[in-house]
């Protein structure tokens, strides 16, 4: 699994601008958002680990009752998430690659 901030105009004002310049809760330059990396430029670099992605689910924030509140969606929606989870696999490694595996010892 990997957790990341998505290279967004929303990760930009609430992952950078908000947390470091407004609230302060992390020190100045502890982001830089060149570096933020899209789900698909992640997906391109596991599948240079022989990993396959598995899943993607985006963190927003939605008003609920005491204001704003975070959700995770699994309906991603491609350059509207703050932050995202990725889950990838190693390929050749589920029930039937153990299996076939198994049959050849």
């Amino acid at each position: 699994f990997v957790s990341t901030l998505d290279r967004t105009v929303s990760a930009w004002a609430l992952g950078v601008v908000a947390a470091e310049e407004i609230y302060r809760l992390l020190p100045r330059g502890t982001h830089d958002w060149r570096k933020f990396l899209t789900p698909s430029e992640l997906a391109v670099l596991l599948g240079r680990a022989d990993l396959s992605v598995q899943d993607i689910a985006a963190l927003n924030y939605v008003r609920g009752p005491f204001g704003l509140q975070t959700a995770w969606r699994s309906a991603f929606v491609p350059g509207r998430s703050i932050n995202y989870i990725m889950h990838g696999k190693k390929r050749g490694s589920g029930p039937a690659a153990v299996a076939a595996a198994a049959g050849r010892r």
